[in-house]
């Protein structure tokens, strides 16, 4: 039996690790990416130069950021009556544009 493509191999571990389809194709993703980057070398034959490189590709050529920006403290959600106004105290968190479909329940 021949043997498995590397993206196949992948996907049968997240699988197995209950990750999500759309975390599998994510992760297939970027390790599509990270070998069209290295001119189609196996990840095998690379180490950590090669990661550095495509990580310093990611973050000075294509601008993606490292990590997630760090959530701010949040309040509670406004209530129905209270509105925004420019003399509000800032908030911790920007008050959201009213819906003009009178149709959603909330």
């Amino acid at each position: 039996m021949p043997e498995k493509k590397l993206a196949d191999r992948l996907r049968e571990a997240l699988r197995l690790r209950g990750y999500s389809i759309r975390t599998e194709k994510a992760y297939v993703d970027w390790i599509r990416r990270y070998i069209l980057f290295h001119n189609k070398r196996h990840p095998a034959e690379m180490g950590n130069a090669e990661v550095e490189a495509f990580l310093t590709h990611l973050a000075v050529d294509q601008e993606v950021a490292a990590l997630p920006p760090e959530p701010g403290p949040l309040r509670p959600p406004h209530s129905s009556t209270e509105k925004c106004s420019s003399k509000t105290p800032v908030p911790l968190m920007p008050c959201a544009p009213r819906s003009t479909n009178a149709s959603l329940p909330f």
